[in-house]
């Protein structure tokens, strides 16, 4: 079932593109028959964030803005808009 995910997610385009991207990785897991988490990495110390930011799967994530926030800050915002955050 996790592969059948994997290959579902990998036939967005936007998806793919933004893959090949350094600094970018996401990575996919089944946790049970009814949740999936992904986990989703941005390195900007390794990212093309020029590149990135031309890309269809990044045009909403406002990466010039991401790069002047602290990861605090970064963190903070993510649970304000309803990640849980993990201990």
């Amino acid at each position: 079932a996790q592969k059948q995910l994997r290959e579902s997610f990998n036939k967005d385009d936007a998806f793919k593109e933004a893959l090949t991207v350094p600094g970018f990785t996401a990575d996919l897991t089944l946790e049970n028959e009814n949740e999936y988490k992904v986990t989703i990495t941005y390195d900007f110390e390794a990212m093309d964030v020029k590149k990135a930011e031309g890309m269809t799967y990044f045009k909403n994530n406002h990466l010039p803005e991401l790069l002047k926030l602290t990861p605090s800050q970064f963190a903070d915002n993510l649970i304000n808009a309803g990640a849980s955050e993990q201990k």
